[in-house]
């Protein structure tokens, strides 16, 4: 190797540098750029140096994945020795910066010293008419007088997309503009595509964080006493750069209200810092009826796809919203009702999850328009991922550059652009999609090679911010809620994909395993009772080593103590549902009641049961089935027993001490 290397320069980089939360993977993924500049003698010398840098990354990280409870044997590890019931590079680490950071935060949204807004300005606003007609709802005008006079130094404003984020932030620029004079509001956002969304919307000076993170650094850029900084599309700003700048902002005297919605998509560097803002207080103002869709059942899906009730995909099933299939159908699916949307002139786009499927359907949307005559491809340009692009196609820039201008505007990361000229020396001309003048620039080859991609699918993160007419999702079973909640919003068409997985199979054989176990073998002295872990698992018997005998038993041990754990919190906080079970008899059938109620706790463990009713609603699939009725059978038993000890027993006093509505028996 001709360079020396310096570890912590990159372990600095990678934990100080925007990721909260890391990753082996990203670690590695991350080193591997990092080391693209040093001089390696060959393949496994690199090998060896990015080895010893994720090491020293980790090894200089806070782990927060706690360790492996249970053995695994050897034909259940990997050849890293990492067992196969761990997900692939799920051990997350963190850092004390990024916890310092959010200590920080969690104290100035504690702070009442910031500037506050008088309720008269914020009503005088309230009762005059918005430009596009109509008035403040409720919510919102209560949601901003709670912000006006709350004193907060750092404070939140939640709402889902579509409640009216954008109306109500207008309202407080105009408001802190008739109280404290022209210019007392300041606009930041994550990304520079949404900063030009806030800038347009409020008028008011708006910047990217990172960007006036340099001008502050480069230029002395600060804020004043008195000023309202405004960061929109908080949930997705990394925790460091909001740290920073909040830290200004209170040493100014100035206010920052952090705007967004906690149950979107988090920020893919340093995230969750404004969840942690909003969930730290009671009283977070927010937003709650949604005004953008047309139609009155998507208003109420949608609010409760956001908090994850899986029985609003129902709502999109019943209006014919959703497909479902293999991963193939509905690629297949999604992409023919792309097609249509194209034929008929709408502005459409596809979403995924995988950066492979939006490359498979990018070249496939191309070829198409190709054969249709709609692209031009006899003078195409290469573009770094491999493709090629030409007059007609539809691209998205991957990287802001000021010097790049377009009537009003200049070019972002994100923005997405119509191909109307391919020069010789491989710069390309563009416009934005939809305009017939104007909006036009001239991308320099070099910029072209190395930050334009075909634009037909994005990924879920690059949907924020897209206006279309429809949008067009296939969902794999990987795709976290968040992912989902923005195309649901957009879309006209949702693709979910067929059961496929690992997961899916191993549910399929417990029930066939459970099926076998739970039926009669025999009548009267032949049969055998089932031995379950919990009350519900059955116990795996039979021949086999010591290894796999040990890593068994430490399984079945860990199930019963959550299953006991979960019990007695239960009861402690008085959970309505322990009512069902009856109170706990003492002696020999103590023992007995309590194995029965740890199979129901266990049984509302494995559903997430959190109702009053002790085993929730009626189960649909054929394993809950079979789970709930050995459930109902323990509840039964243990308010049987529960009877016995009444019936039984003389009442005994209760004395009272301290601690309603629960007592000590004597």
């Amino acid at each position: 190797m001709g360079q020396s290397v310096d570890g912590a320069v990159i372990v600095g980089a990678s934990l100080g540098g925007g990721h909260d939360q890391l990753r082996p993977y990203s670690e590695l993924r991350q080193t591997l750029g990092e080391s693209v500049s040093i001089h390696c003698t060959g393949a496994s010398d690199r090998e060896a140096v990015v080895g010893l840098v994720v090491d020293a990354a980790e090894h200089a990280s806070l782990r927060l994945t706690p360790p492996d409870l249970a053995s695994s044997p050897v034909p259940f590890q990997r050849d890293d020795g990492t067992s196969v019931f761990r997900p692939k590079h799920s051990i997350v680490f963190t850092s004390t910066e990024l916890l310092d950071a959010e200590t920080w935060l969690l104290e100035r949204a504690a702070e009442l010293t910031a500037p506050r807004l008088a309720a008269t300005a914020l009503r005088s606003v309230a009762r005059t008419q918005l430009p596009g007609g109509g008035r403040l709802a409720e919510d919102q005008i209560a949601a901003l007088l709670a912000i006006a006079s709350s004193g907060r130094v750092v404070d939140v404003l939640v709402g889902p997309a579509g409640a009216g984020k954008t109306t109500a932030m207008n309202a407080l620029r105009r408001a802190g503009d008739a109280q404290h004079g022209a210019g007392s509001v300041v606009g930041l956002a994550p990304s520079a595509a949404a900063a030009t969304v806030l800038a347009t919307d409020l008028g008011v000076p708006t910047e990217n964080l990172a960007k006036w993170w340099q001008n502050h650094g480069d230029h002395g850029a600060t804020f004043r006493a008195g000023q309202l900084v405004i960061i929109d599309e908080a949930s997705l700003a990394g925790t460091l750069p909001l740290d920073r700048v909040t830290a200004i902002a209170a040493n100014a005297g100035a206010k920052v209200l952090l705007v967004g919605d906690y149950a979107q998509l988090q920020s893919v560097d340093a995230g969750g810092a404004f969840s942690l803002l909003v969930h730290d207080r009671a009283d977070a103002p927010e937003l709650i009826d949604v005004h953008r869709f047309v139609y009155e059942w998507e208003k109420t899906a949608s609010l409760a796809l956001r908090q994850g009730n899986s029985e609003s995909i129902d709502h999109y099933a019943a209006h014919d919203r959703l497909r479902d299939g293999t991963t193939e159908e509905m690629a297949d699916a999604a992409y023919d009702a792309w097609r249509a949307d194209v034929r008929a002139g709408k502005a459409t786009v596809l979403i995924s999850d995988s950066n492979e499927a939006v490359a498979s359907l990018n070249e496939r949307a191309r070829t198409e328009l190709i054969l249709e005559g709609r692209i031009d491809a006899l003078r195409e340009v290469a573009l770094h991922d491999g493709t090629r692009a030409a007059v007609g196609d539809t691209v998205i820039t991957r990287r802001n550059d000021r010097r790049l201008f377009a009537p009003g505007t200049w070019v972002r990361n994100g923005d997405r652009w119509a191909v109307i000229g391919v020069r010789r020396n491989g710069a390309i001309e563009v416009r934005r999609p939809g305009r017939r003048w104007g909006s036009t620039v001239l991308l320099p080859a070099d910029y072209v090679k190395s930050h334009v991609e075909l634009g037909y699918a994005v990924t879920t993160h690059r949907a924020q911010g897209i206006t279309t007419d429809t949008a067009h999702v296939v969902v794999a079973s990987s795709m976290p809620r968040e992912n989902l909640d923005i195309p649901s919003v957009l879309s006209r068409v949702v693709a979910a994909r067929g059961l496929e997985d690992a997961q899916d199979i191993a549910a399929v054989l417990r029930v066939r395993v459970a099926a076998v176990v739970s039926r009669d073998s025999g009548a009267g002295r032949s049969r055998r009772v089932p031995r379950l872990v919990a009350g519900l698992i059955p116990r795996a018997i039979g021949p086999m080593d010591a290894a796999m005998s040990r890593a068994l038993v430490e399984r079945s041990d860990l199930m019963e103590s959550r299953a006991s754990a979960i019990l007695d919190q239960a009861l402690r906080a008085g959970e309505t549902w322990t009512r069902a079970l009856g109170v706990a008899p003492r002696g020999s059938a103590s023992a007995a009641w309590r194995q029965h109620a740890c199979t129901v706790s266990s049984y509302r463990d494995r559903y997430g049961i959190v109702g009053a009713r002790a085993l929730g609603a009626a189960p649909d699939s054929t394993a809950q089935k079979l789970d709930a009725a050995r459930a109902h059978a323990a509840l039964e038993a243990a308010h049987r027993l529960a009877e016995k000890r009444q019936a039984h027993e003389p009442p005994r006093r209760t004395v009272a001490v301290g601690m309603p509505p629960a007592g000590i028996r004597f």
